[in-house]
């Protein structure tokens, strides 16, 4: 009679076993992989989103003629008499102005403001501090009056 070559059923089952040990090793570093990667695009997302506050608020302040303050939130009065106001809620930030309303999804710890010496109202230092995971981040914002705009603030 003739042998035939063929595996043996030993053979056969150390293949298998060994194939799925390198499918799982396999299927685990690709699962952390996309774990890696889900938390540095939430994070990358999170900074994203400061950076569009941090530069729609020092366009503000830049172009505002006062800045003032009420309750929870920040009006910016501007020289073509558009206004700026932006709302702090825990965990969104609202800008709201004549043409469109904005929502910043960063979450503020605190926020506080200092007035230039003399007035009571007349905002110049905006100091706001942020919880971005890991850490907390402080934004500093600055507005620098003329003379002439606080002797009108105050004439008001």
């Amino acid at each position: 009679m003739r042998k035939l070559k063929s595996f043996t059923i030993v053979e056969l089952c150390v293949t298998l076993l060994i194939s799925g040990v390198v499918i799982g090793i396999a299927y685990y570093a690709y699962s952390l992989f996309l774990y890696q990667y889900k938390k540095q695009e939430a994070k990358s997302a999170l900074i994203r989103e400061y950076l569009l506050f941090q530069k729609a608020m020092q366009i503000d302040m830049e172009q505002a003629e006062n800045i003032t303050d009420s309750i929870s939130s920040l009006t910016f009065r501007k020289v073509s008499n558009e206004t700026a106001i932006y709302n702090f809620a825990n965990d969104f930030i609202y800008r709201n102005t004549l043409s469109a309303t904005d929502s910043f999804r960063i979450k503020k710890t605190k926020y506080y403001f200092s007035t230039v010496t003399g007035t009571s109202d007349l905002i110049n230092e905006i100091h706001i501090v942020f919880d971005l995971k890991p850490g907390k981040l402080r934004a500093n914002f600055k507005k620098i009056y003329s003379a002439q705009q606080v002797i009108e603030h105050d004439s008001e």
